[in-house]
């Protein structure tokens, strides 16, 4: 008896290594189990791990997670970049390859909020990628603008423009070295546009409508004036929080027959970079007429958006504020001050510029 269990005990060994056995066997080779993946990835800020899945079958890609959790790899924090992968990928070499980092052959462009075509093109003259004016030329050129329209329905709605100024969204952008960089990079903000403003924008839009003709009776507001606006809206206050107040003030202007008479719209005017626009700057054109930018001298809105502003500006303007003001000013640390009366506004004047 005692020699049968000593029989059974050792064939419960065998069976439990070679189990053993081939579980190894097994794991091994899920993890240097091969596939083919030829393919360009770019990684975008905000991107996660499963950027890299597009294109890989169900089986590839539990392979791939099970390699990492068994290995406590962490993928939450992508470098950005160009990811290139061509040949026979296992899990562990697939994962390595990311690991290793993004190539650096692109060109990382960024285009801050409340920028304006001529600030754009005088960052990309300092980064040595365009000559003077390349940029503007591009964005003011009507031909490209037409072949534009018939590509994005936010353009075609903004009618006869002279410039893409308002649609170009501010973001950082990953640019191919190797490629045109100004066309690339108009082509991607105007993508960028679509996907972060326009596509959800649609019912927003007829919510506005509907307010607006009942605050605002008598004033024509299409949507590239909303553009215009937001763009004005964004370079006045650049407080989130604040614009809808300063876009309802400035709705409230153009109801009553008051000049917009925001200083920063003659520097557009000027055509020159923000950077350039001073106080002292403004205060030497304050009072040409000859200015069509020039809101304290004209009436309405500019002829053009003088600024691209991310999807908070347009926001501000669909999201207006009604109140009594007609007058706003900034103390030296940029702090608002509202008035509902000019004598309001010069005691603000008094109290808080000094």
């Amino acid at each position: 008896m005692y020699r049968h269990e000593k029989k059974k005990l050792k064939i419960g060994w065998i069976v439990f290594f070679v189990l053993l056995a081939i579980g190894l066997w097994l794991f091994v080779r899920g993890l240097f189990w091969s596939f083919e993946v030829t393919r360009e990835v770019m990684v975008k800020a905000g991107d996660t791990f499963g950027v890299f899945y597009s294109g890989l079958s169900d089986l590839q890609i539990t392979r791939i997670k099970r390699y990492m959790k068994q290995n406590a790899i962490d993928m939450s924090r992508l470098e950005i970049g160009k990811y290139t992968f061509s040949g026979q990928y296992s899990p562990v070499s697939f994962v390595s390859h990311i690991l290793d980092g993004s190539e650096k052959d692109f060109a990382r462009v960024t285009i801050l909020e409340g920028r304006s075509i001529y600030d754009i093109d005088d960052y990309l003259v300092k980064q040595w990628w365009i000559q003077k004016g390349a940029y503007i030329s591009s964005v003011t050129d009507l031909s490209i603008i037409q072949s534009m329209q018939e590509i994005y329905p936010f353009l075609q709605e903004a009618g006869n423009i002279g410039s893409l100024e308002g649609f170009l969204y501010p973001e950082t952008y990953f640019l191919d070295k190797d490629a045109a960089i100004v066309s690339a990079l108009v082509r991607v903000q105007l993508d960028t546009f679509a996907t972060k403003v326009w596509d959800i924008l649609a019912q927003d839009k007829e919510i506005f409508y509907d307010r607006f003709s009942r605050d605002f009776p008598g004033v024509q507001l299409g949507w590239y004036d909303i553009v215009r606006l937001a763009s004005v809206i964004q370079k006045e206050e650049r407080i989130t929080i604040n614009q809808p107040t300063i876009a309802g003030l400035f709705l409230r202007r153009l109801q009553i027959g008051m000049r917009l008479d925001a200083d920063i719209t003659l520097c557009y005017g000027l055509k020159q970079p923000y950077s350039v626009c001073t106080p002292s700057y403004i205060a030497r054109y304050v009072s040409d007429k000859t200015n069509v930018y020039n809101t304290r001298q004209q009436w309405g809105m500019p002829p053009t958006a003088i600024s691209n502003v991310p999807m908070s500006a347009i926001q501000a303007v669909l999201a207006y504020v009604i109140s009594d003001y007609l007058y706003y000013l900034h103390d030296a640390n940029g702090r608002i001050y509202y008035g509902s009366t000019l004598e309001e506004h010069n005691k603000n004047k008094q109290l808080y510029l000094r």
